[in-house]
């Protein structure tokens, strides 16, 4: 009878294990999850719930299915966006030549024109063509479109200096504002660029913006955005995406060049006051460190408090198979994680557990296994006056470290569920 019980009770943790990854979108450990309350239930002899579970494995799976399914349509479909500009800018070579084989001999140049190695724009009915073939299909999904992330439309900068800040640039004074965290973001004096003809431009202005500062050899950019390409096609479709790129952003700048070249580099102009929030992350997060060194511990928790509402979530998270952006996005995550832990800590000796509490919930949002944090919410849960629901938070923090990792809670954490276990 114990044994059936505590099977139950295990069944219904990695239930609510499974639907918390489910609902961030980790398939994976959400799948592995129901497959160990799958066992777990036909072990408590509940062959009801257990054909529930058998079925909800299968959507889970196919849901997974779906993921990489729609992965490699995206690949396709930049692939083949890469194929049409290149064989464009053939077609545009080939008709340059042909004009000039037209012209009266005693007004050619002294040689035909010699295939361009950077883009030309299309005549007036190919480009409205293009924009024709650019708006949003009936299904919604417009890959050349860049939105705010849903519910925020675009929000305000927190605290950003001055000369940065896209909200307080004047019309003569291009700035541009940048989101890596979360949903790419782009804008122009405060006004959000929402249209961009090449997602490859798209990605090299993400690129650029993370090495700004520095110049790029135009070979690493070939390298980084087309691996498998000859020198020669490799070269021709970077020209085209800058073509792209700087075209989306004189649109929004005027005559103003954002995209430097040098001999073989690029850059973005220096000259343009460049606003980033990745930057300003790190920015309060070193300030709130001297802060809490020197005692000021209200400056410190003010600016813990920016740098944790400014992380909106990963770095370039529409990017995650972009292996030039992991070790940043690593770097910022752990990063995040530590600043809101400790704010949390912060808090909660401060005597404001239910703000230490949100703080631990947004923490376990990004990283089900952060242990730290499940210890914080069962000792602020304690303190309110909720022992079920620390003991409730003990046993969600090892079936998250069992379903993803397959390690169980450490010394310090069952040493507290033990306290709390035998508190009265």
């Amino acid at each position: 009878m114990e044994d059936r019980e505590s099977q139950t009770s295990r069944v219904e943790f990695l239930c609510y294990s499974a639907a918390r990854f489910l609902k961030a979108g980790d398939y994976r450990h959400g799948a592995e999850a129901l497959r160990q309350a799958l066992v777990a239930s036909e072990r408590s002899g509940a062959p009801d719930c257990a054909c529930l579970i058998e079925i909800a494995c299968d959507i889970a799976s196919a849901c997974r299915l779906c993921r990489h399914e729609a992965h490699w349509h995206r690949r396709a479909h930049d692939l083949a966006s890469e194929r049409e500009c290149e064989l464009l800018g053939e077609l545009i070579d080939l008709l340059q030549i042909a004009e000039w084989h037209l012209e009266p001999p005693h007004k050619r140049h002294a040689l035909p024109p010699a295939r361009s190695t950077s883009p030309l724009p299309g005549p007036a009915s190919y480009q409205a063509a293009q924009r024709q073939e650019l708006r949003p299909s009936p299904h919604g999904m417009d890959p050349f479109r860049v939105r705010p992330a849903p519910g925020r439309g675009a929000p305000a900068l927190p605290r950003a200096t001055a000369s940065c800040d896209p909200r307080t640039a004047t019309a003569g004074d291009a700035s541009l504002g940048v989101y890596c965290l979360g949903s790419f973001r782009v804008f122009h004096n405060g006004v959000l660029i929402e249209e961009w003809s090449s997602l490859k431009g798209l990605a090299i202005l993400k690129y650029l913006v993370v090495h700004h500062g520095r110049r790029v050899n135009r070979e690493t950019l070939m390298d980084v955005f087309w691996p498998e390409a000859d020198a020669v096609a490799a070269r021709r479709s970077l020209h085209q995406a800058i073509y792209s790129l700087r075209k989306a952003l004189r649109e929004h700048g005027g005559d103003r060049q954002y995209i430097l070249s040098h001999e073989n580099y690029y850059e973005l102009n220096p000259a343009v006051a460049l606003w980033v929030d990745a930057e300003e992350f790190e920015s309060h997060l070193r300030n709130a460190r001297r802060c809490e060194s020197a005692a000021r511990l209200e400056e410190a928790m003010q600016e813990y408090g920016v740098a944790e509402s400014l992380y909106q979530g990963r770095f370039m998270e529409d990017d995650l198979y972009a292996d030039w952006a992991e070790s940043q996005r690593q770097y910022l995550e752990q990063a995040y994680l530590e600043v809101a832990s400790h704010l949390g800590a912060l808090y909660f000796e401060r005597g404001a557990p239910t703000a230490a509490v949100t703080l631990c919930q947004k923490v376990l949002s990004v990283d089900p296994c952060y242990e730290n944090a499940h210890r914080q919410l069962m000792q602020c849960y304690l303190a309110q006056g909720q022992r079920y629901l620390a003991v409730r938070q003990f046993h969600l923090c090892d079936a998250a470290l069992r379903s993803r990792s397959g390690l169980t809670p450490s010394e310090e954490t069952i040493a507290l569920y033990r306290r709390i276990a035998h508190t009265s």
